[in-house]
């Protein structure tokens, strides 16, 4: 058995794995590969079912857009396809545009400053050594060391003497929703040799968050707080809403980093040892709170990004992109509301903030004193609020709150401008329950945004007009409805988290991609299989008998786990059993491990589809104009040779596998430009290479 192999695990700081597809796996004792081969064999009867010709449930033409056209269009045209805030849509903008918005935000002097590669270069080195100075506090605390954290920790700086520094690319993205159209910088850091850092800061500090009792979690929240919120009769009240302007780069950031931590040490409570470095318990908690201080720095402190070869510093404020951002975000805030004492003012008779928006209701006479009230109280060093009032209405998040009779607070769903409605069209070739689930899943998010059933009504009208213009069938969309509309609307405030105390229910998750031959696979059947196999196996072990009466099912002689160096089983698990010679062995007991509830179910990953290619389009595009600005001044510059890709007559690649290694320099006037899919160009929106946002 290999070391380590019992310690405790968070998959928050697993490492990524790597691609061992071509590998063969560990063995697993005889039992459990039997019953995996028993699910095998369940497999194939189900996939030998499967007709020739598959009818359609409705016959239809799928739209078949040429990538080359489009590609070409977007080109010679200099247009740039991009997400937008408050996930509005595509938008599809002037590359010039995008790139004056970028310098012009990168121009500021009081947010960025650019530096040379040495500078960098010496950032770098800097940050590099003060994270292996976190590896080593990691491996002193032996709760952290267990998780893996201080490999975590380490697992995004470069290996060998190489130092391959990864940094992040500049980008905005377009608020369509304002006018004129504004633009949102962000970082993407999830390869940052930092983000590990952050993290980790962000892990400890969600209970913090979900604590605190100004802070709204969403849409959700929100309605379930409104619902439960009593207004005192015959008292004058108005809707004060407040948006903090540029939150991120406004909040001082030393000031935030101190605030957050003192606030992090006054959760943990920890006792008095911890200021007793002598006793082995105080030793550990002081590493602890060192730690977390000097990550909470690491990882949101001298954050370069690139843009258009060349390399930027911000100078305050945090970072959109950051893991930890929205953390210190909300708990900055926090701190200023618990010192004002918001929450005991009787004047307010809610008041709550989702980021950098603010939500309160007042008692007041009249709208300039519930302005007032609201200016008074709420601030936060370093930042601007803008305030609106009104005695009638207000917008908040995707709700629209308003008054109704009887001096209630109701609301119903709210559209932004310029929202484009995009969904999932009927002709794409997502598995019919896809559809199904996103269309379900918009039922349930319009009972949250509705008060009233009358409004929750008139909001499935729409969404049934909405789904049948994307070319649904009338009789399935009002099916769904028919089906579902009275379960989502009882069920709208149900908290999933009380099902925590609930016997838990082990899945067994088997990853596949959108393939209709799926639609024929019933992982239930498969599951149970393996699952029966298992459990009989385990009555046989239980009356030490070895000899099997069916020979689709064999009983093979237990083998203790002990004797694997592959793998190893946490003692709750375990089950001891008498071998055939009397000796005693410990096994997996499946009965222990799946118990009364368990179940397969499938993952499926979807394809590459337009939307990869657009941002594909996107790098390449300005990787061309990076070229073309020294090109056209006389200037000669070295440019990054991308690895090339075979593209076929539609312009679509030939392969989507991540290439690496491929960072050559070349002097060239026009690049071969890829388009294939790999880490370095997947949607710079992304949370990581494996999740894109986007498609």
């Amino acid at each position: 058995m290999k070391p380590g192999f019992l310690d405790p695990y968070d998959p928050d700081y697993a490492p990524v794995p790597k691609d061992h597809s071509d590998e063969k796996g560990p063995a697993l004792p005889t039992y459990l590969e039997e019953g995996i081969r028993q699910g095998r064999r369940c497999m194939r009867n189900q996939l030998a079912k499967i007709p020739d010709d598959e009818e359609v449930l409705v016959p239809h033409q799928a739209l078949k857009p040429s990538p080359a056209r489009i590609k070409k269009f977007l080109s010679d045209n200099d247009l740039v396809v991009t997400p937008t805030d408050k996930n509005l849509g595509i938008a599809v903008s002037k590359r010039t545009w995008l790139r004056d918005q970028t310098l012009k935000m990168l121009n500021n002097a009081n947010d960025y400053q650019c530096i040379t590669d040495e500078q960098c270069h010496r950032i770098l080195s800097e940050t590099r050594t003060e994270i292996l100075n976190l590896v080593g506090l990691a491996s002193k605390v032996t709760s952290l060391k267990q998780i893996g954290l201080h490999k975590y920790l380490s697992s995004k700086l470069p290996s060998g003497e190489k130092e391959d520094w990864i940094l992040p690319q500049f980008y905005g993205i377009p608020k369509i929703h304002k006018n004129p159209p504004g633009f949102r910088p962000i970082v993407p850091c999830h390869s940052a040799l930092m983000n590990p850092c952050a993290k980790f800061v962000s892990k400890e500090l969600k209970p913090l968050i979900l604590a605190a009792p100004t802070v709204i979690h969403g849409s959700k929240d929100l309605a379930i707080k409104l619902s439960k919120l009593k207004i005192l009769p015959r008292h004058r009240w108005y809707f004060v809403s407040g948006d903090v302007v540029a939150f991120y780069p406004n909040i001082p950031l030393d000031s935030c980093l101190q605030i957050v931590s003192y606030e992090w040490l006054k959760y943990k409570m920890w006792p008095e040892p911890f200021f007793d470095t002598d006793t082995p318990e105080g030793y550990e908690l002081k590493s602890y709170a060192d730690l977390f201080r000097r990550a909470i720095r690491v990882g949101n402190s001298k954050l370069i990004s690139q843009y258009n070869g060349k390399k930027w510093l911000q100078l305050r404020g945090l970072a959109m992109g950051v893991a930890d951002s929205p953390d210190l975000a909300n708990l900055y805030g926090c701190h200023f509301e618990e010192k004002a004492e918001v929450l005991k003012d009787k004047r307010f008779a809610f008041y709550g903030r989702y980021i950098d928006d603010i939500l309160s209701i007042i008692y007041a006479s009249s709208e300039e004193e519930a302005l007032k009230i609201a200016q008074e109280k709420i601030s936060y060093d370093g930042c601007e609020i803008t305030w609106q009032v009104s005695s009638q209405h207000m917008q908040f998040l995707d709700m629209f709150l308003f008054r109704g009779i009887g001096d209630t607070i109701q609301w119903r769903p709210y559209r932004k401008a310029n929202n484009h409605l995009e969904r999932v069209p009927w002709t794409s070739f997502h598995p019919l329950d896809v559809k199904r689930g996103t269309f379900l899943g918009e039922m349930s998010r319009l009972a949250v945004l509705c008060s009233e059933i009358s409004s929750y009504t008139e909001a499935l009208k729409d969404l049934v007009i909405l789904y049948v213009r994307r070319g649904y069938p009338n009789n399935l969309v009002k099916s769904w409805i028919n089906n579902y509309a009275k379960d989502k609307w009882i069920k709208r405030f149900n908290d999933n988290s009380a099902h925590e105390n609930a016997a838990p229910m082990q899945i067994l998750v088997l990853k596949t991609e959108f393939n209709p031959v799926w639609n024929y696979f019933n992982a239930k059947e498969v599951g149970d299989s393996m699952i029966t196999y298992w459990r009989y196996y385990m009555e046989h072990m239980d009356r030490r008998d070895f000899v099997t009466r069916d020979f689709s099912r064999p009983i093979p002689m237990p083998e203790s786990w002990r004797d694997v160096e592959e793998y190893a089983v946490l003692p709750e698990f375990s089950k001891e059993v008498r071998g055939p010679q009397g000796e005693f062995l410990e096994i997996l007991d499946t009965n222990k491990l799946f118990g009364d509830k368990a179940k397969l179910i499938t993952s499926r990953k979807r394809t590459t589809n337009l939307f990869n290619l657009t941002s594909l389009w996107k790098k390449a595009i300005f990787t061309e104009l990076e070229h073309r600005i020294p090109v056209e001044a006389n200037i000669v510059r070295p440019v990054r040779n991308l690895p090339q890709a075979d593209v076929n007559s539609q312009g679509t690649p030939a392969e989507a596998r991540p290439t690496a290694g491929q960072s050559g320099v070349a002097q060239q006037a026009d690049p071969v430009l890829d388009y294939r899919l790999t880490r370095g160009n997947l949607h710079q929106r992304s949370p990581s290479p494996n999740k894109p946002f986007f498609g």
